[in-house]
């Protein structure tokens, strides 16, 4: 019997397939360089590490990779990992005051010869236009990804003021609360030809007539204006171009309302006693109509009847004796 022995010569090629996917670059502050092998083989060793997987992380260093393939043939590739600096801290270049009134802007913005911007409100322009009050920072990013953040800007828009107010009745002297927020100054006209720059202030009306008074508030911004209509009518009945007459006057505390201007909104009916202390209170529907009012606990004196519609208020006096 003849044996034969065939041994098999493999010829490898000069190179195998050996791409390295990767950056070879990387940042400062990062852990290195993630690099691999495009191609499967049966075996990598990464000199000088004891590394032996398809992808490795490196850091900075001179290095080879030696591929096997299954046929035993083998192929070797150097190549050097560098670490990088990150690119310089952007500054950010205002291009106004950043302290303005509310409806102004200022645009942050910084130099254009980087390929990627981020800010912390989401924008990836160069640069954005502020609106609204803040802290701004930007981070860019070069072409390798290494990246850098700005100095904060802090940007404060200051508010326009708020006119409001609200009137605390008693007979004829009112007391005015200012409702009014972010403002600095204000100015009251009362309607009737006087006028005061206090915060709070207290008038005495001495005319029976319909008046439109207005607080004006102020604040380095600019101002805003706020109405109010006053209408009084005296202790006899007036039915003449009155928004409401009460009969019978004097009464009981049992009296009805009559209102005699047409009107879609709201109303309510306050009864306040001398020293300006409201002593009934009543909601009553809106439009033109007869209402119904049963105040009967109230002792006998002269009241100040008030009837709040939007932002007037209508008042009388009322006498109760019973």
């Amino acid at each position: 019997m003849v044996t034969t022995q065939l041994v098999a010569q493999v010829n490898c090629p000069p190179h195998l397939p050996l791409t390295l996917l990767g950056n070879t670059d990387y940042c400062v502050g990062s852990d290195g360089s993630q690099l691999s092998i495009n191609e499967s083989y049966i075996g990598y060793e990464w000199l000088p590490t004891s590394q032996t997987d398809q992808s490795v992380l490196l850091t900075a260093g001179n290095y080879s990779v030696v591929v096997t393939h299954y046929t035993g043939c083998t192929d070797t590739m150097t190549f050097q990992v560098n670490q990088v600096a990150n690119p310089p801290q952007p500054t950010i270049d205002v291009s106004g005051p950043t302290q303005f009134c509310h409806g102004e802007s200022v645009v942050l913005s910084v130099p254009t010869w980087y390929p990627y911007y981020e800010w912390n409100t989401g924008s990836i322009s160069d640069e954005i236009t502020i609106f609204e009050s803040g802290t701004y920072v930007v981070s860019i990013e070069d072409w390798i990804g290494c990246s850098s953040s700005s100095v904060s800007v802090q940007i404060t828009v200051d508010p326009l003021p708020t006119a409001a107010f609200s009137p605390n009745l008693n007979m004829f002297d009112i007391e005015f609360n200012n409702l009014s927020y972010d403002a600095t100054s204000y100015e009251w006209n009362f309607g009737d030809g006087t006028t005061s720059i206090d915060f709070e202030p207290t008038h005495t009306f001495t005319t029976n007539d319909t008046l439109e008074m207005y607080l004006v508030a102020f604040n380095n911004c600019g101002s805003d204006t706020a109405f109010l209509g006053l209408e009084s009518v005296g202790i006899e009945e007036r039915t003449k171009e009155a928004f409401f007459s009460v009969y019978p006057n004097p009464n009981d505390g049992n009296f009805s309302i009559e209102i005699k201007s047409k009107t879609n909104a709201s109303m309510v009916v306050s009864i306040y006693n001398s020293v300006g202390q409201a002593v009934f209170n009543e909601a009553l529907g809106s439009g033109l109509g007869v209402a119904k009012i049963q105040a009967g606990n109230l002792a006998d004196g002269i009241y100040l009847l008030a009837v709040r519609s939007e932002n007037r208020v209508h008042t009388t006096l009322l006498s109760i004796k019973k």
